[in-house]
């Protein structure tokens, strides 16, 4: 009896000692990103356990988009009042979409080209399987005098498409 009272009593404390250790953000002077992410039973005290000029803030993660907790610190500001959840931001894919019928329709406005020219360009056009198509637009190109040529180039490279002879 006397063994679970003691078993008992130093579970008590190991689990009220653990229960008062805490997560704190440190932000070095002038950056709104934590630099650090540390768990202790105390604040940690700027000159001391961290560098000068630090600002702590107790760290509790929040829910995310999908309701779940984010516990990475990278995705928590400094706020007045503490801090704030911050979402990363996906890469945007900048590069503009190629506008095929734009292309097409610059082609067919052209005075350049010839009706039997548009055809068999429109014919590539057709071709589902990427690797027919562009061997098709290379043997297309390949009958162009230069000048048609770089025509058709401008015109691909003001639709946004990137042709097979880029």
């Amino acid at each position: 009896m006397l063994c679970k009272i003691y078993l008992a009593t130093l579970w008590f404390l190991f689990t009220a000692h653990s229960a008062s250790a805490a997560s704190y953000l440190i932000f070095e002077q002038g950056s709104d990103r934590a630099n650090e992410v540390r768990i202790s039973d105390h604040s940690p005290v700027p000159g001391f356990d961290c560098p000068d000029n630090s600002i702590i803030r107790t760290f509790a993660p929040v829910a995310d988009e999908n309701g779940n907790l984010d516990p990475d610190y990278r995705n928590y500001i400094l706020a007045t009042n503490g801090t704030r959840r911050v979402p990363p931001v996906s890469a945007v894919d900048s590069k503009a979409s190629p506008d095929i019928e734009g292309f097409f329709a610059a082609l067919a406005a052209s005075n350049l080209f010839s009706d039997e020219e548009i055809v068999q360009a429109l014919r590539c056009k057709m071709i589902l399987d990427k690797d027919q198509r562009d061997a098709a637009i290379v043997r297309y190109a390949a009958g162009l005098p230069p000048e048609k040529l770089a025509a058709l180039l401008g015109i691909a490279a003001d639709n946004h498409l990137e042709l097979p002879l880029n």
